[in-house]
């Protein structure tokens, strides 16, 4: 549904409605793995994810955000690897 890029980090970041948020290299090169950063069902996540962003607060920190349209909440997460959840508003 949603999809963002973290250029510095390497990575994109794109919403599936029902499964959850997942993370893929940029460079076509590098294999395109399975690896979710959160997935539905988690974090009281319920689903139908849309929009995401990035939110840098310097070169690597910050928050990713995307929306959980299913209990009309956004959901944060930590810019940096392992990506922990913040919270939602």
């Amino acid at each position: 549904e949603g999809a963002v890029s973290d250029d510095q980090a390497g990575f994109a970041f794109l919403t599936e409605e029902a499964v959850g948020i997942r993370k893929v290299p940029i460079d076509p090169k590098k294999p395109v793995g399975e690896e979710y950063i959160l997935r539905v069902g988690q974090n009281e996540v319920v689903g139908d994810l849309e929009g995401i962003t990035i939110l840098a607060t310097g070169l690597d920190t910050g928050y990713i955000i995307a929306s959980d349209q299913g209990r009309s909440q956004f959901i944060v997460l930590d810019r940096k690897t392992p990506h922990q959840y913040i919270g939602s508003f």
